[in-house]
């Protein structure tokens, strides 16, 4: 450390500190009999030696550094102007996702957008994080990011908390204009999988990409706060339209479910319209309790209601359309029942948005067609 050569104390090591410019950067050590013999010529001939691997060392330190920096500086520049062009979250999303991964192979990435509080949503590339386990893991971020205010970074995470799926931790909160607005994860199930140098990179890529991302979130929410029908407090048809056709470029499967209130003529007519409403209003309800923040829930149009299922089996959203028709027949008051259509895409077959929307609709016939208050599938 004080760069003065050294030896141990029978004389039969010396120690050649690798010194550059800059610091020292190691130690050489040679182990000989012929060392007790050493005249100071030799000595200092090994200390050049050694300041030349010093200056060897460091050169190839700060060329390894510059390329860093290039590299960094290219990427958040190309990220950048990506941004600049985009305000779609999902594809601001997908390209850090994307960049990330030209860094950190084999690991998963989330985003957890906040709004003041945990919301409870995140989008990433696991399924892990749309599960229970999964949303409590980011939440308890908050602990090891000191209630989201510092960047966390571990490469052996598990040695706090045994449980984790993960080794490698980084997590970095994101902050616009003195606000949080949400909190960046990204994870490898090894441990010490990222560098200082690839931490920094990250830390970077995301802190650039704030204002974007910010900008996105506050555009889609006033598209959502525009796209909410008046009454029950659902999406529009309209909204739900475009969720559907989006999504169908991009994800994998989806589920539409169509509702119907049975009879619901006789509400108005028996009850007046404004108990009709408050009718509509609880069916409404339902379904946000059911969907939650994972799913869609809008209104189709006066006393029809549906659900947009990304990314769900036939089967998960059959279980969702018998609980919303459950729930309804025995909570609502005055007492209604509905009737159900549901269908299911998949990538595999060659579906369009206008064969969903028809086989939903057509499924919802035949439940009225059968009785009312069913659920009939196609």
């Amino acid at each position: 450390m004080n760069g003065q050569i050294q030896f141990n104390s029978d004389n039969s090591i010396i120690y050649l500190p690798i010194t550059g410019k800059q610091g020292n950067y190691g130690v050489i050590e040679i182990q000989s009999d012929v060392i007790l013999k050493m005249n100071s010529n030799e000595k200092y001939f090994l200390t050049q030696v050694a300041k030349v691997c010093g200056n060897a060392l460091e050169t190839a330190f700060l060329l390894q550094h510059s390329r860093n920096k290039i590299d960094q500086l290219t990427m958040i520049n190309q990220t950048s102007n990506h941004f600049n062009s985009k305000l779609d979250f999902r594809e601001i999303i997908n390209t850090l996702k994307s960049q990330f991964a030209s860094y950190a192979s084999d690991s998963t990435f989330a985003i957890l957008p906040l709004d003041g509080k945990y919301a409870g949503t995140s989008v990433g590339n696991d399924l892990y994080f749309e599960k229970e386990e999964g949303i409590m893991f980011l939440h308890n971020l908050k602990i090891y990011t000191k209630n989201y205010e510092e960047t966390f970074f571990s490469g052996n995470f598990k040695e706090n908390e045994p449980d984790s799926n993960f080794q490698s931790v980084i997590a970095v909160p994101m902050k616009h204009e003195n606000s949080l607005i949400g909190i960046v994860f990204i994870g490898h199930k090894e441990e010490y999988q990222y560098d200082y140098h690839q931490y920094k990179l990250m830390e970077s890529m995301i802190q650039h990409s704030v204002v974007a991302i910010a900008n996105t979130l506050q555009k889609e929410q006033l598209t959502k706060a525009l796209a909410v029908d008046h009454l029950t407090g659902l999406y529009s048809r309209q909204y739900l339209e475009e969720t559907v056709n989006n999504h169908m470029k991009e994800g994998n499967k989806g589920s539409l479910i169509l509702f119907d209130i049975d009879d619901f003529k006789q509400v108005n007519d028996s009850y007046g319209h404004l108990i009709g409403d408050q009718v509509l209003i609880q069916v409404a309800q339902v379904l946000q309790e059911v969907v939650k923040d994972k799913y869609i829930a809008a209104r189709w149009g006066g006393e029809e209601l549906a659900i947009y299922a990304q990314e769900t089996s036939l089967q998960e959203a059959i279980r969702i359309s018998r609980e919303a028709c459950d729930i309804v027949e025995q909570t609502t008051n005055p007492r209604v029942t509905l009737s159900s259509g549901v269908s299911f895409w998949s990538s595999e077959e060659n579906d369009s948005a206008n064969t969903i929307w028809q086989r939903s609709d057509k499924a919802l016939y035949e439940a009225k067609e059968r009785g009312k208050n069913k659920v009939v599938y196609k």
